[in-house]
């Protein structure tokens, strides 16, 4: 009995922990996201550089 309770308990354990992780990965990745919108030249107001030499 006692076992069972051990083993559910080392269960839930781990599918929390795997859940905080894919959590803290879409967390992640959202972030990289918005610092990339925050850094974009066209949403500052900016206008884009021209690459070609005139």
């Amino acid at each position: 009995m006692v076992d069972r309770a051990l083993k559910a308990a080392n269960d839930f354990s781990c599918h929390a922990q795997f859940e905080m992780e894919e959590l803290n990965e879409q967390l992640s990745g959202l972030v990289t996201e918005k610092n990339i919108l925050l850094n974009n030249r066209l949403l500052k107001g900016e206008s884009l550089r021209d690459t070609l030499d005139k």
